[in-house]
């Protein structure tokens, strides 16, 4: 069991060595130790669901946020070990399109997909450097990292849209007719799927599950209360791994091959060696034909499955840029990248 909370949400005992202090109050941040230790630990790939994913981006050149936390960098920190190596590393990072709780075009949630864009282009730069250096000829960075959403278009027949209805308003004695509107998601019959909480695997052999998600809020101990739980068998680890054997075969294995079933409609051999270059690619095939089935203007056209490319642009030196496609989410005028707010301010969204 790992928290993250101080002594005003629960039962903290002084004598703790691993708790820290904040202004007097005793804080646990397990939570984020865990992440840490077991990113350390991984030897091949990371898989992550979680509903936010913001970190410590000063050296995407965006100064003022607030997470301090130190998971993306070490997640990128681990990829760029493996590429001086000359070792594969893949991670493999799903999100929602944008924050379920709230409208996508407010400025709170610009300000949280602002952020999140800027962790990502952190990251992508930090690879794009490794490679330059040290990488295999003609890699790219999303040989590496890779960042999905969930979402679903079905045909307009299966949608059972509501009539157009005027309802009546009375303004000063008088009734006035106005129209009741469809929202233009469900005209074009598509719709994202929410990503709640953290489902964190690494190497197959350890799963970590979390009520919250990848951001200071979350982690630092002081804000959000959170619980989280790690699972992993003793006989179904890399050291244990039988000579011989390409894989692990436990049930974190099989529990992260039933997500990646649910997602992506199939079941691919290539999926149980997620750290080689040929699974990260037929997932970024599969992902790219659905979003540009879900995105398009079309009418008729369906996804095949749930799994998404996260609408960015990649440039070879890393910059996160916004797609020809997707400058907008689809169905809204909100920016896909977000944007820098004056308020509220970061203190709240980060």
């Amino acid at each position: 069991i790992f928290r993250s909370l101080n002594e005003d949400s629960g039962f903290l005992d002084e004598e703790n060595t691993g708790l820290k202090q904040d202004r007097g109050r005793l804080i646990d941040n397990g939570l984020h130790s865990a992440f840490i230790h077991h990113i350390r630990r991984a030897q091949k790939f990371l898989y992550i669901e979680t509903a936010q994913f913001m970190g410590r981006c000063w050296r995407g050149g965006a100064a003022g946020t607030r997470d301090q936390h130190l998971v993306a960098l070490e997640i990128v920190s681990k990829i760029c070990e493996k590429i001086f190596a000359g070792k594969r590393f893949a991670v493999y990072v799903v999100l929602p399109l944008y924050p379920t709780a709230g409208d996508p075009t407010s400025s709170e949630i610009q300000e949280m997909l602002f952020w999140q864009t800027q962790t990502m282009d952190m990251m992508y730069k930090m690879i794009a450097k490794a490679i330059s250096k040290k990488g295999p000829v003609g890699a790219r960075v999303t040989d590496y990292l890779n960042f999905y959403a969930l979402g679903i278009r079905v045909p307009l027949s299966e949608v059972n849209l509501p009539e157009e209805e005027e309802e009546g308003e009375e303004e000063e004695g008088k009734e006035e007719k106005k129209k009741k509107s469809i929202p233009e998601a469900a005209k074009n019959a598509r719709s994202q799927i929410g990503v709640c909480g953290t489902v964190f695997i690494a190497d197959d052999e350890y799963v970590l599950v979390s009520g919250g998600g990848i951001c200071q809020r979350s982690l630092s101990g002081k804000r959000n209360t959170e619980m989280a739980i790690g699972a992993w068998q003793p006989r179904h680890t890399q050291a244990r791994l039988p000579e011989g054997a390409p894989h692990l075969s436990g049930k974190v294995h099989q529990f992260r091959l039933s997500l990646w079933a649910e997602h992506t409609g199939i079941t691919s051999p290539s999926f149980r060696r997620p750290h080689r270059i040929g699974c990260v690619r037929e997932l970024n095939r599969l992902a790219n034909e659905n979003w540009r089935c879900f995105a398009s203007n079309e009418e008729g056209t369906v996804t095949e499955s749930n799994i998404l490319k996260y609408p960015i642009a990649i440039q070879a030196s890393g910059q996160v840029v916004s797609r020809k496609d997707a400058r907008f989410l689809p169905d809204t005028k909100a920016r896909t990248m977000g944007r820098r707010m004056r308020i509220p301010s970061e203190k709240l969204t980060s």
